[in-house]
């Protein structure tokens, strides 16, 4: 397991920043993006009315060209980010995502937050196994 973005606090305002890029090592095979949500633990993250798009994006040759590869948010069955409940109704910490990475060597990733709605708060996480 390699941490690429470790809970980088991030305070991004209405519109779109970018993350990265950063090499993935070689070898590994599985990335997870993860966003830390409004619970009662942590009352200021994430509003309710706060939209968020996190999308990666993938380059298998060293930054030349670079694919749209994951995401998740508006335009992909986005919600709020209030708190919402697990099935043993505890607070969901996070929204994440994950998937297999593309195989090859010297690929890199970064992300883009588009932000509506406010100024979304929280924690981010990036992990390749």
């Amino acid at each position: 397991m390699a941490l690429l973005i470790d809970h980088e606090a991030i305070n991004v305002p209405a519109g779109s920043r970018g993350f990265g890029p950063a090499t993935i090592p070689d070898g590994l095979t599985r990335v997870t993006l993860r966003l830390a949500r409004q619970t009662a633990a942590t009352p200021t993250f994430w509003a309710a009315a706060v939209r968020v798009a996190l999308r990666s994006w993938c380059s298998l040759d060293g930054g030349a060209t670079w694919l749209q590869w994951l995401g998740f948010g508006e335009g992909n069955g986005g919600e709020p980010g209030g708190i919402i409940a697990q099935r043993d109704l505890t607070d969901l910490a996070e929204s994440w995502v994950m998937s297999d990475l593309p195989p090859g060597t010297g690929r890199l990733i970064k992300l883009t937050a588009t932000v509506t709605g406010g100024t979304l708060v929280s924690r981010l996480t990036v992990e390749v196994v």
